[in-house]
């Protein structure tokens, strides 16, 4: 296989991601006593950190790999949709396409920790259906970037909260395909089988099993045709946690294992991996290889605490010293 030179520059990729953005928030304290009110830990506040979540964590992953990345999305008119355009420029990240709102909340995913544990989430949301209005924005945003970009790759990140909804998903899809963009998609239950036609998949293990109704014993290859049955897609990477990534195609049906790390926050990982995938993918690697390089990605994001992009210094070293095994 010959490996590009330029395997790990980014600089001239553009990326469009369309997604659910949001803001993973964290409540940070101690606890040193239970509340006298209630059989309930006392959390001493010391600080509170808003970071950006879903899509918007794929965007950050895309960015801090090199490439241009901008994220079409919609939050609501309030404080935090402020904070999210905030953090989108404090990152130096593509915020042109994301819109506000006044029929929607921005979502926000907030955890109060404590002794590095998760004690609670709170989700402030709303998941309704984008309106006859606010699709009319998303195909107009949607329609000038790509006519005036063209992306060279389209990441479709859905997390149920109404952005991408089955028509959103159809005219996304059928224009990338018009126009040989590449379309990658990490689904979730709503619409799962609503993206027909796209080029990757990347469900995780139990996301597909649920979808399928498929029994516990179903063989990964089986999955693998039911959901190129359904989606007339080109390839399915499954992921399967720490059992690494099933990666099929009309060719070709494979595991590549993961080594074992010390697991710290799972939070985040898939964003990670979706978008290492996509990256690569603009570059024509072999999937098999593609699914190892999205591995390490995972498994470094892992073993942080909390949503966090990855690291492409140490990614860059070990991705390296992966291609000297397999190709010195």
């Amino acid at each position: 296989m010959n490996v590009p030179k330029d395997l790990h520059d980014f600089s001239n990729t553009r990326v469009l991601v369309v997604g659910d953005v949001m803001i993973d928030q964290y409540w940070f304290g101690d606890v040193k006593r239970i509340s006298p009110e209630a059989p309930v830990p006392v959390v001493d506040l010391k600080n509170i950190e808003n970071r950006l979540g879903g899509a918007a964590n794929v965007a950050l992953n895309i960015h801090s790999m090199g490439a241009e990345v901008t994220v079409l999305g919609v939050v609501g008119s309030d404080s935090y949709g402020e904070e999210v355009v905030s953090l989108f420029k404090k990152h130096e990240i593509d915020a042109s396409l994301i819109w506000h709102s006044d029929e929607r909340r921005t979502t926000v995913k907030s955890r109060i920790m404590a002794q590095g544990q998760n004690l609670l989430r709170i989700d402030q949301e709303d998941k309704n259906d984008l309106s006859k209005k606010e699709h009319h924005t998303f195909e107009n945003l949607f329609l000038k970037y790509c006519s005036e970009q063209l992306p060279d790759i389209i990441i479709l990140q859905d997390y149920n909260k109404g952005l991408l909804t089955k028509r959103n998903i159809e005219f996304c899809i059928s224009y990338a395909n018009k126009h040989g963009i590449p379309t990658m998609v990490d689904p979730k239950k709503d619409n799962f089988f609503a993206f027909k036609n796209c080029t990757v998949f990347k469900p995780n293990k139990k996301e597909v099993w649920e979808a399928l109704h498929a029994k516990n014993d179903t063989k990964l290859e089986d999955i693998h045709r039911l959901l190129t049955e359904k989606l007339h897609n080109g390839y399915n990477f499954i992921t399967l946690g720490s059992g690494g990534i099933f990666v099929g195609s009309s060719e070709t049906q494979n595991i590549y294992p993961t080594r074992q790390i010390a697991i710290v926050d799972v939070c985040g990982a898939g964003d990670t991996v979706l978008s290492i995938i996509s990256l690569y993918w603009t570059k024509k690697l072999q999937p098999s290889l593609i699914a190892q390089f999205a591995n390490i990605a995972g498994g470094q994001v892992c073993g942080v605490a909390g949503v966090a992009p990855v690291d492409k210094k140490i990614f860059v070293r070990e991705a390296d010293l992966l291609l000297l095994k397999q190709y010195s």
